[in-house]
This record gives structure tokens, sequence and C-alpha cells, in this order.
């Protein structure tokens, strides 16, 4: 079960609504990972935390990157409840053509690695098997080079024990 956010207090996230008008990327970002944090702190019933750059696929804004360093505080209070709850981290491919998107991950990776987490899962949302295989191969590099060996499955809410090895 991926737990994500997707919309906020009834206004989806994605281009078109209300959620980007009269806020900065500052703003919008902030407040999209805010609401992540509450659903990491608050909820139980899921298995891994996924689209954590969901905010970044849309707006009207030049750059619509994540710097971590610029949500410090909010992504590591992510990753430390997501680690002290033993959840797994999803790494999203989807936007994985743009070297920042990875910048974001390899950070997100790194910090979640520091801070005792321990599950890594992979998506892709690309829906284009070619794109999909050339931003798989490049996800599993970043993870490997996080300190991560192996991806983490699920069945009935359980990890399987028959974890997936990240190969080279």
């Amino acid at each position: 079960m991926i737990a994500s956010v997707h919309e906020i207090g009834d206004i989806e996230v994605y281009d078109g609504t209300e959620f980007y008008l009269k806020k900065t990327k500052e703003e919008a970002q902030r407040e999209y990972l805010l609401a992540c944090l509450d659903i990491v702190r608050n909820f139980e019933n899921y298995n891994s935390f996924g689209h954590l750059d969901y905010v970044a696929r849309y707006g009207h804004y030049t750059d619509k990157s994540i710097k971590f360093a610029e949500n410090r505080e909010i992504l590591f209070e992510i990753l430390r409840a997501l680690a002290s709850k033993e959840k797994a981290l999803e790494i999203n491919t989807r936007l994985f053509d743009d070297p920042k998107t990875k910048q974001f991950y390899s950070d997100l990776l790194i910090n979640f690695k520091k801070l005792g987490g321990k599950f890594i899962t992979l998506g892709t949302d690309s829906h284009i098997a070619r794109r999909d295989w050339l931003s798989i191969s490049k996800a599993r590099t970043l993870i490997k080079k996080a300190g991560f060996h192996e991806l983490a499955t699920f069945s009935g809410m359980k990890i399987d024990k028959n974890k997936k090895s990240i190969k080279e």
C-alpha cells in the first residue's frame, strides 16, 4: 500500500487547479510537504510513502524542481518518521529526465539511510516501457550509491522476505 498526497483541503495538486494560484513555488512546495509530513506521522496503514516529488510536476513556475536544501527541515522530519516506523520510501522515476530530480532523490536517499531508513520501493508513473527502463536503471544506480542493496516488495501489507537485490 502506497501512501501519497494528491490533494490538500479538497483541492487537487495538479495543473489547472487553485492549488498553485497566488503561491510562490516555495509556498506551494512547503504546503505540499507539510501535508506529506502529516500523512507519514499520523497514518499507519501503508507500506511505502510515494510521490514525494508530485508537487514538482505541476504549477506555473519556470523551475518546478524541489531543492532539498530549501526544504531540509520538513524533509528530514518526513524521512525520520518513515525510518522510525520502518516504512519504505518510494523513488519515483517519473521526472528522472531532469538532473535536478535525480539530485533531489539522491539527497533523499542519502539522508534516509543516515536516519536509519531500511526500505526502498521503486515506481515509474511514466507508462512508456523504454523510458521506464532507462529511468529505473538510473534510479537503481542512485539507490545503490546511497548504500541500499535491496528493493522492498510487499504482500498482504507485510514485507516480502525475498527482497529484490539491486544489480548494477
